[in-house]
């Protein structure tokens, strides 16, 4: 439970600063699955084992989306349009 905790936690903070690098997720799904049907635990004990991470993925959804909207005014922001190195492709013509 602990190690999947921090699992949340870093992903959560994985998307804050670099969220483009959140499609890492995709590969580690196959990890989570192997995780989950292990064969030595009730089912009941393998979701409270994912409790955490779950928990902490949805809190860190949470407030990444209110800053978001409060700093840029939308949800999927992230700043992409305040990137001095970004070409604006709505301005051109």
């Amino acid at each position: 439970m602990l190690y999947l905790g921090m699992a949340g936690f870093f992903y959560v903070a994985l998307m804050a600063s670099r969220p483009d690098l959140g499609i890492v997720l995709l590969f580690s799904w196959s990890l989570l699955l192997k995780l989950f049907f292990m064969k030595d635990k009730a089912v009941g004990q393998r979701f409270l084992d994912f409790v955490p991470m779950a928990g902490i993925l949805l809190v860190g959804a949470g407030l990444l989306i209110a800053y978001n909207v409060a700093r840029y005014g939308k949800i999927t922001e992230f700043g992409q349009d305040y990137q001095l190195t970004a070409l604006d492709c709505s301005q051109q013509k």
